[in-house]
């Protein structure tokens, strides 16, 4: 892009456009989109040199679309990251108080993921190469640093910084997708069988209470046969709300089956299983799924039973007595919770 274009971009953007992010994009000719960062891009130079800092600052304030902070040590550059939460930042790879290595290193301690261009005195490749190993994005050298080139430059490095963060929410989902439950957002069987073994194993190890939890919706076919798999389908998405806002932060409640639900309860002894379970029993007695024909109401029974430990229970013994005990609640009236110590 040159200055005329630029000019011409900064002249057809309000200044309350300034509101929207810095990577936001735009649209671009044959349907494509680019970075739009003639949108307000803020910018924090940490810059020791107050000589060179007038000379960063000439040539950025020349960009309209640029807003400046700086900070002229490492200590003031991380605060600063903290206090205002730069877009971008341009560093001095030699500081007081440190260098780029250091910074580098402060901001993945501080788990900062923000883009990073390195200025330095002159061109030092095996200097550089480390810094862009380490995280640094791209880099310019004073004798160079002109508007062409810090165009070009943060414009790239935004883009890049986009693609990272596309890459990095792909990543997460692709995670989700593994252990969780789309339905319900409860994890599903396969991690639930892999944190069971843990948490079995780590109760053993350190002498700590376990409980295990199955659930079972009651005559949830009915539902099915009745009113269709979109409305059986509602009911489980909101039985996996209310058990999702149930559990603890420690617990791990999942999806086991189609209408069946097992939760791990660590350091915790039947009788608080008992008393929790009851409370969730309520919960869904209580709640009603709007439907369009009506409001429909489910019952769910829970069958409890706990690691005894000293005992080398298998995984599979642990499961079948929760389901002992699940069954026992069902044989018995259903919406109850029933206890199998199993000692």
């Amino acid at each position: 892009m040159n200055e005329d274009e630029l000019e011409s971009a900064d002249e057809k953007i309000p200044e309350e456009d300034s509101k929207y992010p810095a990577s936001e994009t735009k649209p671009y000719r044959g349907g494509g989109m680019i970075m739009n960062i003639e949108r307000k891009l803020h910018v924090l130079s940490i810059e020791g040199s107050h000589e060179d800092f007038k000379r960063i600052e000439s040539v950025l304030n020349g960009i309209d679309g640029i807003r400046l902070s700086r900070a002229e040590n490492l200590e003031d550059g991380l605060r600063l990251v903290d206090e205002i939460s730069p877009d971008l930042l341009l560093l001095d790879y030699l500081l007081p108080g440190g260098d780029g290595f250091d910074f580098i290193r402060a901001l993945k301690a501080g788990k900062k993921d923000i883009p990073l261009v390195i200025l330095t005195e002159q061109e030092d490749e095996m200097v550089i190469s480390r810094l862009i190993q380490e995280g640094a994005d791209d880099y310019l050298t004073k004798a160079h640093f002109d508007r062409e080139s810090i165009t070009q430059c943060f414009r790239n490095v935004m883009e890049r910084g986009k693609l990272k963060r596309e890459i990095r929410t792909a990543q997460r989902k692709i995670s989700e997708m593994a252990t969780l439950d789309e339905l319900t957002g409860l994890f599903n069987r396969r991690y639930f069988m892999d944190a069971l073994e843990r948490e079995r194993s780590g109760a053993e190890r350190h002498g700590k209470d376990l409980s295990l939890c199955m659930m079972d919706l009651d005559l949830f076919k009915r539902v099915n046969d009745k009113l269709g798999h979109t409305a059986g389908d509602l009911v489980l998405a909101d039985v996996g709300r209310m058990i999702r806002e149930w559990a603890r932060q420690t617990d791990l409640p999942c999806r086991y089956g189609d209408e069946e639900f097992a939760v791990i309860l660590p350091e915790t002894a039947l009788e608080g299983a008992r008393i929790a379970c009851e409370r969730l029993r309520r919960m869904v007695e209580k709640n009603q799924v709007q439907w369009r024909t009506g409001p429909i109401q489910i019952t769910i029974s829970i069958g409890i039973t706990q690691n005894r430990p000293g005992a080398k229970d298998s995984i599979r013994n642990l499961i079948d007595r929760a389901d002992e005990a699940l069954f026992q609640a069902k044989e018995t009236g259903r919406n109850r919770v029933n206890v199998l110590n199993g000692a």
